[in-house]
């Protein structure tokens, strides 16, 4: 018979993981277990999280991840787990109740060449304004990278997907995560199970509510990290290289113009107009946002714009020289 096991991975989510954890419980099938996985918290969240495994012990097990990344607590996930399915969500996400479902029924249903089936984020109504702008941000073509955040309205075939259910005969084929993989650990596997031949799949119908950041400076170390993964990414598979991702390169890299101004006077010409059509550019996509919202605040996602490609391409050009694998 098949059985589903959810790998939590968890680190200071004190704030959001009675959601997570109710929304788990609240599933439309049973034939599942919950595996949180800590990652030496430091706030409440272990205690939180003990006291739901004391109320449903047939459901829910801990255990602990000393190396606290979330790749580790990953492996140790599927090293525990007790179904020939496992699907993972994180400690700050809800799920709909026939979440699970949608996605096994997507899957079982798939055929044996689709390794896995992802699921589609949307944003909880108690979201505050930053988080709602970060979040229009990751769905318009500019910021979005073409990243999981985009809308999607049909099963469709895919190269990477978030909170994913995989086959677990497939995972440990391809050898699960990568524990070099500090950052960037999803697309990593996601991209070695599709060169092994299998597919993976975005259902629209699998939802997920997921907590943005909710000031400007988490923002700014989340797109920081962001760039961090994907030179993780590019280092082991230079092959996944598109040419979107010079795109925050660039902008970083072009920040130190004026620096050599007294060696080329051109220099700052070229500055100005650089940053003045990607500004331009910022602001055109904002407005269209304010319009789209009816409120004038989503003009401030000029600013977010600046800072996702200033801090990407800095987490990227700096991870890139220094990583090694």
């Amino acid at each position: 018979m098949d059985f589903i096991s959810v790998i939590v991975a968890v680190r200071n989510e004190e704030e959001y993981i009675i959601e997570t954890l109710d929304s788990l419980l609240d599933q439309s099938i049973d034939f599942y277990e919950i595996l949180v996985i800590d990652g030496a918290s430091e706030d409440n969240t272990l205690s939180l999280i003990e006291a739901y495994r004391k109320e449903h012990p047939e459901r829910i097990r801990i255990f602990q991840n000393p190396k606290k990344r979330q790749v580790f607590a990953r492996n140790i996930g599927i090293a525990h787990a007790r179904g020939n399915y496992t699907a993972y969500i994180d400690g700050h996400t809800m799920a709909e109740p026939n979440w699970l479902e949608t996605l096994y029924n997507t899957l079982r249903d798939a055929g044996e060449t689709v390794a896995g089936v992802g699921s589609v984020h949307r944003s909880p109504l108690s979201e505050k304004f930053v988080q709602r702008a970060i979040t229009e941000l990751f769905a318009s073509y500019v910021g979005g990278f073409r990243s999981s955040y985009r809308r999607v309205s049909e099963l469709k075939e895919v190269r990477t997907a978030p909170f994913v259910l995989y086959s677990r005969y497939i995972l440990e084929k391809v050898g699960c995560y990568d524990e070099r993989m500090l950052y960037g650990e999803d697309f990593d596997l996601n991209y070695r199970i599709t060169k092994e031949g299998y597919t993976l799949l975005l259902q629209p119908k699998a939802v997920t509510y997921y907590r943005k950041r909710e000031t400007v400076k988490a923002f700014i170390h989340q797109m920081y990290k962001y760039g961090k993964g994907r030179a993780y990414i590019l280092k082991k598979h230079p092959d996944s290289f598109k040419i979107f991702y010079l795109s925050p390169v660039m902008f970083f890299l072009f920040s130190f113009l004026p620096i050599f101004s007294w060696i080329f006077p051109i220099f700052p010409y070229f500055f100005i107009m650089y940053y003045g059509m990607w500004v331009l550019t910022f602001f055109l996509s904002s407005i269209n946002m304010a319009r789209k919202k009816a409120d004038l605040r989503f003009l401030f996602c000029t600013v977010l714009y600046v800072l996702e490609y200033f801090c990407y391409g800095l987490g990227l050009v700096y991870t890139f020289l220094r990583v090694r694998l």
